[in-house]
């Protein structure tokens, strides 16, 4: 195990380093990555969402080669925030590494990518600067735990014109259901959700819409709190 991890942590290192990204730790099978610093990097958002896909890649390569962690299912939370880096710690042992709001919400990201059958997923605020160089898909506007200020969940599909089109109609059929749902037009939402088939994300907000048809909530505004981290 300990060394088909090292191969796993190692070849995720090398992709981030190659997007010049700086690793800061490992914790257990994951890896905490930040773009834009020891050295300032004006496109760190555009090389953090390169690194993303560049790893989903190469998971698809370990899997094909039979690696002995093919069964690990590698997901990625990307938010670009103002953070403070540096050397933390005590006089007997300091660590370089990131502190701050965003460093969390980040954290959340990866992992929600597990209730939304995602891979990779941006914050709105990341996918705000690099929209112009990929696809996306807008998954869910959320108030993740212990936060009151939502963010959009957008996740990442590939650079553009590198996507199929069968991909892109159903990730706009996808958002055309969100947009139904978020005015409150549950039925007609859960419909279209349910349209889309197996897609994890759209059973995911079709049984949501059936939730919110028997008990229509006040003051809706399309934005769903999280419970669970």
């Amino acid at each position: 195990l300990a060394r088909g991890l090292g191969t796993y942590l190692g070849a995720m290192t090398e992709v981030v380093q190659a997007h010049r990204g700086t690793v800061l730790q490992y914790i257990g099978d994951a890896v905490m990555a930040i773009w834009g610093a020891p050295l300032d990097d004006a496109d760190h958002a555009l090389r953090a969402c390169e690194a993303a896909l560049d790893c989903q890649r190469l998971v698809d390569r370990l899997e094909a080669s039979g690696h002995p962690l093919r069964v690990l299912h590698t997901r990625v939370g990307i938010h670009t925030a103002r953070v403070a880096v540096g050397h933390f710690g005590t006089e007997q042992r300091l660590t370089y590494t990131a502190l701050g709001d965003g460093v969390n919400l980040a954290a959340r990201l990866e992992s929600i990518n597990k209730a939304y059958g995602t891979s990779v997923l941006v914050s709105g605020v990341t996918w705000d600067r690099v929209k112009g160089h990929f696809e996306g898909r807008r998954i869910d506007r959320v108030a993740v735990r212990g936060k009151a200020v939502a963010t959009w969940l957008v996740e990442l599909l590939g650079p553009r014109g590198a996507v199929s089109e069968d991909v892109l109609q159903a990730a706009r059929a996808y958002e055309a259901a969100w947009e139904r749902y978020a005015a409150g037009a549950f039925e007609q939402a859960a419909a279209a959700f349910e349209a889309l088939g197996e897609d994890r994300a759209a059973q995911v907000l079709a049984a949501r819409c059936r939730e919110l048809a028997k008990r229509p909530p006040q003051g809706w505004d399309g934005v769903h709190v999280m419970r669970h981290k």
